[in-house]
């Protein structure tokens, strides 16, 4: 009773809301170590302090795009603006800070136009209109120049080196994809979803590459478990989605080692899911069956090399 007078006559409320209001701001350091000294970087300089935003602000300057790179579990984003000394050149600078490198190339790989010539910076990048992206180690990284001759692309591909060499460990291309057959392979499409892969929910962490065959390009997403349960699973949660999507010859596959099951889904074309072991492979957008199941199994056969 003593509180709630005192609640009443307005003693606690006041407290209440000085503790709120003095909450701290987010102590994520960002990535601003990244970015380069005047003397690292002669002739160009920072037009301002770095501004850091964590997960859950990251709306704030991209708005919409949030999303995705909130779906690769992004930690930090860090936003700078370079400027050439007596110069109109700007380099705009936007640093990702993602939980690992596997992460950082997802969200890289997503973002990139499939088929795209990369270049060798950082674990891989690619330029597109002047502007580079490329990931290095847990960091996806985009540099956008502003130069009214369009001389800035060489400057942007040496900002990205330094960039690179401060993040100390670079990334490569994830191991898994040494395992996918390169016949067919269309060139640079490896990609990684980690989350509702093919928009299937709680369908996770995927590894995914395109192939070209008879002018048809098919998609195949490979789903690695660390259990032979947990690939069973994976392989009931794709079986209930194609299901409530209303597959259509539907064929069962039985073998000594391998479940699965093929049939063609209404706008999206033929579908072929196998599971092996602790791994589950999902084909799309094939039209000829024979060669899709080929493919499965050399996929299938490199996965159980050592």
């Amino acid at each position: 009773m003593f509180w709630f007078k005192l609640l009443c006559r307005g003693f606690i409320l006041p407290v209440i809301i000085c503790v709120i209001t003095a909450a701290p701001a987010s102590s994520n350091p960002g990535a601003e170590h990244l970015l380069p000294s005047s003397v690292e970087f002669p002739g160009w300089e920072l037009t301002a302090p770095a501004k850091i935003f964590d997960a859950d602000t990251l709306w704030e300057p991209i708005n919409g795009a949030a999303d995705q790179y909130l779906q690769y579990d992004c930690r930090s984003l860090t936003m700078a603006y370079l400027k050439k000394t007596a110069s109109e050149d700007e380099i705009a600078v936007e640093i990702y800070e993602m939980p690992d490198a596997l992460h950082s190339f997802g969200v890289y790989a997503a973002r990139k136009p499939s088929g795209e010539p990369v270049v060798k910076i950082g674990g891989e990048g690619y330029l597109e209109s002047g502007n580079l992206s490329f990931f290095t180690g847990k960091y996806f990284v985009r540099l956008m120049a502003q130069s009214p001759d369009g001389s800035a692309t060489e400057t942007v591909k040496q900002l990205g080196l330094l960039i690179s060499k401060k993040s100390g460990k670079t990334a490569t291309i994830p191991e898994q994809f040494t395992r996918f057959p390169t016949e067919e392979l269309v060139r640079n499409s490896f990609g990684y979803t980690a989350k509702n892969v093919w928009g299937i929910r709680d369908l996770n962490q995927a590894y995914s590459a395109q192939y070209r065959h008879d002018g048809t390009d098919a998609t195949v997403y490979l789903i690695s478990e660390p259990t032979e349960k947990a690939a069973v699973a994976n392989l009931a949660l794709i079986r209930k989605n194609m299901t409530r999507r209303k597959i259509s010859d539907l064929s069962e596959i039985t073998g000594p080692e391998t479940k699965g099951f093929t049939g063609v889904l209404k706008y999206k074309g033929s579908v072929l899911c196998m599971k092996n072991g602790n791994n589950v492979v999902l084909v799309t957008g094939f039209q000829d069956s024979e060669w899709a199941g080929q493919l499965v199994e050399v996929l299938l056969r490199n996965l159980g090399k050592k």
